[in-house]
């Protein structure tokens, strides 16, 4: 039981400390404006991933690991949307260093983020496998949203400092440029490694 809990741990903190969209949005937002105006993205990230967790240990886990269909379904479909979000970033970069607001703010409000955790591909594989995981070895529900929202609040608090230790330099327009095309260049990395996996 000790080895399983921490063997779910080791498998949610490396999830959430890796790059990968949730990241990626949390540093433009925290880069652009501090690590305080990211701290609704933090939760909404979070509470979508507990709300995914709660889903999951009612069965929902099962269902999609026994439907092949609908795993893909659900995998390409984000995969898609994330692609559209580092294809947009990266078109409209110089548009975004011109601007008050980069282009990551359409996605970075609590609302936005905890209903974006449905369509994240790499919060699925998580989720469904941390699920998993926790239900083999006999981790209750409570126990692993709980071990959950702590290794991801302190994740994704690392990748906001971050950004926010990122704002000086990226003040000049043409840094700001080459930032936001990075970060859609590391968006689209993600979600092909992503795609690749299934």
């Amino acid at each position: 039981m000790q080895y399983a809990f921490g063997a779910i741990a080791l498998l949610i903190f490396v999830s959430a400390i890796t790059p990968g969209p949730n990241n990626l949005i949390v540093l433009g937002k925290a880069t652009a404006h501090g690590a305080k105006a990211a701290a609704p993205a933090v939760f909404g990230i979070v509470a979508g991933g507990a709300a995914m967790i709660a889903l999951a240990q009612l069965g929902l886990a099962a269902l999609v690991f026994d439907n092949a269909r609908l795993f893909a379904i659900i995998m390409y479909a984000g995969c898609a949307y994330l692609a559209w979000l580092g294809i947009s970033l990266i078109v409209h970069a110089r548009a975004a260093a011109d601007a008050t607001l980069p282009t990551t703010k359409k996605a970075a409000g609590a609302l936005g983020l905890f209903a974006f955790q449905f369509a994240n591909p790499k919060a699925w594989v998580l989720v469904l496998t941390a699920a998993s995981a926790a239900s083999a070895a006999h981790v209750g529900a409570s126990t692993l949203i709980a071990l959950f929202a702590a290794i991801s609040l302190a994740s994704l608090c690392a990748w906001a400092l971050l950004g926010q230790a990122m704002q000086r330099w990226k003040r000049q327009s043409p840094v700001r440029v080459w930032f936001e095309r990075s970060m859609g260049v590391a968006l689209l990395a993600s979600t092909l490694v992503l795609a690749l996996g299934y």
